[in-house]
């Protein structure tokens, strides 16, 4: 467990991260693009370095995707902006350093905790972008 994931796995993820975001950014993604940048989103959080306090990279990305939705909602394409874009291809290049990486075991750990957020009414895993801010400040 204490091995990286395979090359061809994290090839196959990072693919997949990209092309949610390209679908997005041509006009012709869905939900299930939203969800799989979501799903990246939190990943990477739960496999950020601790140590590190800053969460401004997830807690905006999250933003976004929660602007895309609210979109989608409306009936509009949930096609990011470019700002927007911008926001969740820094998530995306930090999840794919992340992927290069990381053990296996804590790639496997940050899924099993992101599968328990909707089914145990676990607390959502990012601070409110207020939250986030007040993190800052201090």
């Amino acid at each position: 467990m204490l091995l990286p994931l395979p090359a061809a796995q994290v090839r196959r993820i990072s693919l997949k991260n990209h092309l949610a975001l390209a679908v997005l950014r041509d006009g012709r993604g869905a939900i299930e693009q939203l969800a799989t940048l979501l799903n990246v989103v939190f990943v990477a959080y739960f496999l950020r370095d601790c140590r590190s306090d800053d969460i401004t990279p997830y807690t905006d990305a999250e933003a976004a995707l929660n602007r895309c939705t609210r979109r989608a909602e409306r009936g509009e394409p949930p096609t990011p902006d470019a700002g927007e874009a911008a926001l969740l291809e820094r998530v995306i290049a930090i999840h794919d350093a992340q992927l290069a990486s990381v053990p296996t075991h804590r790639y496997l750990t940050a899924w099993e905790q992101l599968q328990r957020i909707p089914a145990g009414g676990v607390a959502w895993p990012l601070p409110t972008a207020t939250d986030a801010q007040n993190h800052r400040a201090v």
